[in-house]
């Protein structure tokens, strides 16, 4: 019985080796997230500012704590992000995601709102849709993805054929 109960507990610690707890993010962090996303969408001449949502926040630490850099079956919008190596300023992580995906604007034709050539630009797009109203993130250090970033986004974007704004 007692070998039975070692190999529980063991395999119990393998399992939680290769799955993260999200960090709880602080306000300074959450208003890094908020921030940052507001300014591109400031760049663009979107008047709409994003608020924070835990409900969002919430969404977004569970599919974080997969450590799977894959999108979820979200009923929301999202957006994903990873970098290396592992970061614990997550003010840091926050403005690093919003880099990555407000660069993503370079791709997009804006006569006809697609992206060029095979380009994604859906991240870009989701950040500064214009009937986007709240966000919530979260932040994960997993082993194959140091630092994973998740967006949650109500109500979703890209919601094609309209344009973001």
């Amino acid at each position: 019985m007692k070998m039975i109960s070692c190999i529980v507990v063991l395999s119990l610690a393998l399992a939680l080796s290769f799955a993260s707890s999200p960090d709880a993010l602080t306000d300074t962090e959450k208003t890094a997230f908020v921030s940052a996303h507001n300014d591109v969408r400031a760049a663009v001449g979107v008047k709409t500012l994003l608020v924070w949502n835990n409900t969002l926040s919430s969404f977004a630490e569970t599919h974080a704590s997969k450590c799977e850099f894959k999108h979820s079956s979200s009923k929301y919008g999202e957006n994903i992000f990873a970098s290396w190596p592992a970061n614990y300023d997550h003010k840091s992580v926050a403005l690093d995601s919003l880099k990555s995906w407000a660069s993503e604007k370079k791709l997009v034709d804006f006569n006809d709102w697609k992206c060029i050539a095979t380009g994604a630009c859906g991240h870009y797009s989701q950040v500064i849709w214009n009937n986007t109203k709240a966000v919530g993130c979260a932040i994960a250090h997993c082993p194959k993805v140091s630092n994973l970033v998740v967006c949650e986004y109500w109500p979703s974007g890209n919601l094609l054929p309209q344009k973001p704004y």
